[in-house]
């Protein structure tokens, strides 16, 4: 996501958000050539290519996250059910 885009915390408002700049950006790439939205699409694949380990590393750090905040969650739900 870029960094100019503050993502809302409600989940229904940010996927709202994306998907109305996507069909806004739709609008704008219709008529463009085919060659050139295929050169786009090589960019940006190349672009994540080149941020891959980044990518990855902080995807690892988020599933750890998740991970770690799920055992606190079961481990209170247990806690709590005694």
């Amino acid at each position: 996501m870029p960094d100019n885009l503050n993502p809302p915390t409600d989940i229904h408002a940010l996927v709202q958000s994306l998907g109305e700049a996507a069909r806004s950006a739709s609008r704008v790439l219709a008529p463009a050539p085919t060659a050139l939205k295929n050169q786009a699409l090589e960019a940006a694949a190349e672009a994540l290519g080149d941020r891959e380990k980044t990518i990855l590393a902080a995807n690892a750090q988020d599933v750890k996250g998740a991970r770690a905040e799920g055992a606190r969650s079961r481990s209170s739900r247990t806690r709590s059910a005694r």
